[in-house]
């Protein structure tokens, strides 16, 4: 499947930031699948699906628009209670009343139309059935990525989300600088689901306000708000310290080429030739004909 930095996908971005931002979204959601029927909403290569189905839920269906990644999900991930399917989150190919949770984790921002999509969730949910939906935060989110149509702020999300559920529970997700402390056994495993007994100890405030992504759980039934939900943070791995020197070799050059421009640029504004043009500029400013 085509690398385009925007589909995670485990083989090309275990390395990155990516990779755990997406794994943590389908740990939380874990919580909420026991013995339920699911739908995956842009289930991409599939590894979240995978997870969720092999972690308690009933059945597992995996609804991309991408063939593309429907083959690779396909291809890549087999379990008794998981199917992939491609199709439209516009107009979602299941009957009404069809599931327990729907999980749409970076969804709306491509959509064109989001109060679309909630109005399909809301007719493939059961009565009183989940949504766990994520998708960036305007305010701190970088400009620029093409693949988004629409990106939300706090207020509009809540504005747009309470149309369609009468209870809202907000989370928020972020990128936090850690330090711990571990013994030569608790991180020797390459890959791991289970949660790590560790003790976390909060030492500075957190302003949900520089949140990444909001995480919003929707229901009808305020019994599953009320219920107590685990927060998830997931460990990443070291950063390397051949970042740390690529780093400092990106900002060496970029002020070795700023210098060069602004020498270039001086010598330019004190030349005759420049003096010239100037004063020619400014001398045909009376001189010319209309």
């Amino acid at each position: 499947m085509e690398n385009t930095g925007e589909r995670m996908v485990p083989e090309f971005h275990k390395h990155d930031f990516i990779y755990p931002e997406h794994w943590g979204r389908y740990f939380f959601a874990a919580q909420f699948v026991k013995d339920k029927i699911i739908l995956d909403v842009a289930s991409g290569s599939g590894y979240g699906s995978n997870y969720l189905a092999k972690t308690g839920a009933r059945k597992v269906t995996g609804l991309d628009y991408s063939k593309e990644a429907v083959a690779y999900a396909e291809h890549s991930f087999s379990y008794r209670n998981l199917n992939f399917i491609c199709g439209d989150a516009h107009e979602l190919p299941f009957k009404d009343d069809s599931f327990d949770v729907v999980v749409g984790f970076e969804v709306i921002e491509h959509l064109h139309s989001a109060e679309k999509f909630l109005s399909e969730v809301k007719r493939v949910l059961k009565k009183d059935g989940i949504l766990i939906l994520s998708t960036p935060n305007e305010e701190n989110y970088p400009e620029g990525n093409h693949f988004h149509v629409r990106e939300f702020l706090e207020d509009d999300l809540k504005d747009l989300i309470t149309n369609y559920f009468k209870e809202n529970k907000f989370f928020y997700q972020k990128h936090i600088a850690s330090a711990m402390i571990v013994d030569d056994k608790t991180l020797v495993e390459e890959e791991s689901a289970k949660p790590l007994d560790i003790k976390t100890h909060k030492l500075s405030a957190f302003g949900i306000d520089r949140a990444e992504y909001f995480i919003v759980v929707s229901s009808d039934n305020k019994r599953y708000l009320d219920k107590k939900v685990s927060l998830v943070n997931v460990l990443f791995e070291e950063f390397p310290i051949e970042r740390y020197k690529y780093l400092e070799r990106s900002v060496k050059r970029l002020g070795e080429k700023n210098n060069y421009l602004e020498i270039t640029i001086a010598g330019i504004y004190s030349s005759k030739s420049w003096a010239v043009a100037k004063y020619s500029a400014w001398l045909w400013r009376f001189v010319r004909p209309w």
